[in-house]
């Protein structure tokens, strides 16, 4: 089956390499501006493309583009809607209401993020980078550093568990009594997310991990001003950056990780998600 790659960063031409070394024509559009890896060729569109089309993601940061930042032009979303039709099978790893419209030309849509090894994967090469820039942003050593991890789901379990490897103190907070009971059998400490503002003054960095607002102003008064926040959830977000940088403390976005910092291992993920995908059957909406 050919296999198009629309638009998507770094992670996608790893993704092309991979899928290419199983055997699979793969195309891209939208990377004029990258080197192609061995056997990937670059294309046009004019019409429905009867195959696999995989977006890279996000899909789009500004609702009416493709991502593609190694494209020569932008690519509007109106023109990969004129690429599905019921020959086609989207995968996406972030479908939403732009890719349920592409569906609405009988595409048949698959949502990569709803395969769990692929999710995991990106959970711990995220964790990987959050780890990595808490080495980079706090002057102290990890050994000891008392960190506060809001939520624990994949991404917040993964983190707790590199820190413990390195002998840092990081503490749970979760809504969940369930998950609380996990981090403590795992080794770290638990409180309920309300306990947060009480015990802000004594944490060295705060890591959000939750897509919603949990970090109330109490909170950020309370923290030291030296405490290092890095938010790694999705929109809404847990922090409010304004209020943050107005009391003076040092905000960094931590989103988007993989393709950062492990483009390679991300891309690679998404490509062998296809596979499983294409080795299973089905769609997934």
């Amino acid at each position: 089956m050919d296999i198009c790659i629309y638009g998507g960063d770094r992670r996608m031409l790893f993704a092309a390499r991979r899928l290419r070394q199983a055997g699979l024509p793969v195309f891209a559009v939208g990377f004029e501006k990258a080197a192609l890896p061995e056997g990937v060729r670059s294309v046009s569109l004019t019409g429905p493309f009867h195959g696999v089309l995989l977006t890279g993601t996000p899909l789009t940061k500004d609702g009416e583009t493709v991502f593609a930042p190694f494209a020569e032009r932008p690519l509007p979303l109106r023109e990969l809607t004129g690429l599905t039709d019921g020959g086609t099978a989207l995968f996406t790893a972030a479908p939403g209401v732009h890719a349920r419209l592409l569906q609405a030309n009988g595409a048949a849509l698959t949502n990569l993020f709803a395969d769990e090894v692929l999710l995991m994967k990106n959970a711990a090469l995220t964790a990987e980078a959050l780890l990595g820039l808490l080495i980079a942003e706090t002057p102290k050593a990890l050994a000891g550093l008392r960190v506060a991890v809001l939520g624990y789901g994949r991404i917040g379990s993964a983190l707790t568990r590199l820190l413990l490897a390195v002998g840092a103190a990081p503490t749970v907070f979760a809504r969940r009594a369930e998950s609380r009971r996990t981090a403590e059998a795992n080794g770290a400490a638990a409180c309920q997310i309300t306990a947060l503002e009480t015990k802000a003054p004594t944490f060295d960095a705060l890591v959000n991990t939750v897509p919603a607002r949990v970090v109330e102003t109490g909170t950020l008064r309370a923290l030291r001003r030296d405490c290092v926040l890095l938010e790694a959830a999705s929109s809404p977000f847990g922090i409010d950056p304004a209020a943050a940088k107005e009391m003076g403390l040092r905000l960094i976005s931590a989103g988007g990780l993989p393709g950062k910092y492990a483009p390679q291992a991300a891309g690679e993920a998404i490509a062998d998600a296809v596979l499983r995908r294409l080795k299973g059957g089905g769609t997934d909406a």
